[in-house]
Parts: C-alpha cells; structure tokens; sequence
C-alpha cells in the first residue's frame, strides 16, 4: 500500500504515520551495536540487467526482485564482481571491488595462520596485509591475504625485504642480506590428533611459523627480524 492508503487503514493522516515510523526508525537498534558487524544484504544482478536489461535480479535469501529495484539498490550500494564456475554455478573468486576484506573472508584469513606470518613471531594478528598491494591489482582473496602483527606489517615494506609466497600456502622472508625464513599457516593436526599417534614434527626449516615464542613477550618495536 502506498503511504496514503496505509494511513487511511490505520486512522491516521499520513504526517501522522510519518511521524510514528520516523519514531520506531529512532528507537531501533543500531545492527552494528546489537550484532558486532555491518549487516550484509547481498543482491546478485548481471551486467546487462545494470545496463538497462528487464532481467530480475536475486535478492539473497528472498528471492527475485525487478530490475529496476536492482538498479536503484546498485546505485547507492557496495559493487563486488563475483567470478561463477559456469558448470557448477560455484562463486569461485570475489574479486577486488574492495580493499578491507569482507568479514567471513577476515575470518578465514586469521583462522588459517593463527599468528604474525612473519619470521620467528608468535604474536597476535594485528593487521590484514595484501601480499601484492591492492593498489597495484592485488586480490582481496585469501591466496592475498595474510595476518601480520605490527612490526612485521612494516617490516614487509621496508626497502631491501621481500616476502615470497608458495603454492602450498607458505611465505619466505628474505632480508636484505639475502637471509630466508619460511612461514607456513597454522596447523591444526595437533588438536585433531592423538598426541601418541600424531605424525613427526616438520623440519627445522618448515616450522619457523612455530618458533617465535623467544619473541612473544617482546615489545612491537623491539623484536629482531628473525
């Protein structure tokens, strides 16, 4: 009903109405406060239905709304490309749209490393930090991401480091003295195994991820590089 009609079914003139959905508007909660994150309404349209097609786009969890909705709602709204697997109709990247990761993707990001992916670190994960800089059309994507604290945060972009990344998920460090440290995500067989039938530990050389406790009660500006 328009606003006319749903003042007239209600006895109310339609300043009136305004004025007491003006009042619940106020006194609702704020989603941010009640629910720790901005709510996600998420509207999947396709190109040629934002160019002007009749095409009805989908409103997640509701169902088909008119292209012009979609529109309207895409005007004022986040853009995010979606890459969709055209057999499996599987969402197989996000894309770059936006430089601060979604929240289920930060989520993801921490829960895989644990800690600092840098060198000989065990402290909490400050920061998100895109390996290839967003800027220069690095991914806002898990392969890109990775939990940094602090001083590693930095520490990645002084002149003279390099930080490398493996297929396998791995990052190596490399000082400007040509030094290498590897980092590999958190593992967590330790927790889903028995301690009496859990396999060997790596090498050395491929648990550095694993030897940062020397430097956990160290200040963030006082840790050595590795």
């Amino acid at each position: 009903m328009g606003a006319a009609d749903a003042a007239a079914s209600a006895g109310l003139s339609p300043e009136a109405l305004a004025e007491v959905v003006a009042q619940v508007l106020a006194a609702r909660a704020d989603p941010v406060a009640a629910i720790g994150r901005k709510p996600l309404i998420q509207v999947v349209v396709s190109l040629d239905t934002l160019l002007g097609d009749d095409r009805p786009a989908e409103l997640v969890g509701h169902g088909p709304i008119r292209a012009t909705t979609a529109r309207a709602l895409a005007a004022g709204g986040v853009w995010a490309r979606l890459v969709v697997d055209p057999l499996s109709g599987e969402v197989r990247d996000r894309g770059r749209s936006t430089y601060a990761p979604p929240d289920d993707l930060a989520d993801l990001v921490r829960a895989r490393d644990g800690i600092c992916r840098g060198p000989l670190c065990s402290r909490p994960i400050r920061d998100l930090d895109h390996l290839v800089p967003w800027a220069d059309g690095g991914m806002t994507d898990a392969a890109n991401l990775h939990g940094l604290c602090l001083h590693h945060h930095k520490l990645k972009d002084a002149p003279g480091w390099q930080v490398v990344a493996g297929e396998d998920g791995s990052l190596t460090w490399i000082s400007p003295c040509g030094r290498r440290e590897t980092t590999r995500p958190h593992d967590y067989r330790t927790h889903l195994t028995n301690p009496d039938t859990a396999p060997p530990p790596e090498a050395p050389e491929a648990a550095t991820a694993d030897r940062g406790a020397a430097t956990a009660d160290r200040g963030e500006d006082d840790a050595p590089p590795f």
